[in-house]
């Protein structure tokens, strides 16, 4: 049995770091591709439909957050949310292992 991301006994590391290490770089992979949906040039739309013909005279263009901006900000945060996750779990976890063990309750 380990404890913490010290590795045992075949000098494999745990399970759980393992995984942490991967959602870290998932979030990291996350925010990467945010930064290249932000930063890639939208062509505002140029045309809009009419959504009832008395009034034709008249047409909706959509403006504002486009598609892929949407993505971008969603990918954004589930990013911040990975990473500020897994290196919190990193540090409870550093700091649980390092701490002195408690006396049993009630002794």
């Amino acid at each position: 049995m380990t404890q913490g991301n010290r590795p045992d006994a075949s000098g494999r590391r745990s399970r759980s770091s393992a995984v942490a290490a991967v959602l870290f770089a998932l979030g990291i992979a996350c925010a990467i591709v945010s930064a290249i949906l932000f930063a890639v040039p939208r062509t505002v739309t140029s045309f809009g439909w009419y959504a009832y013909a008395p009034l034709s005279s008249s047409y909706f263009a959509p403006s504002g957050v486009d598609a892929a901006l949407q993505w971008a900000l969603g990918l954004a945060a589930a990013s911040l949310i990975l990473v500020a996750g897994t290196v919190g779990w990193w540090l409870g976890r550093r700091s649980r292992t390092n701490a002195q063990p408690r006396p049993a309750h009630g002794s």
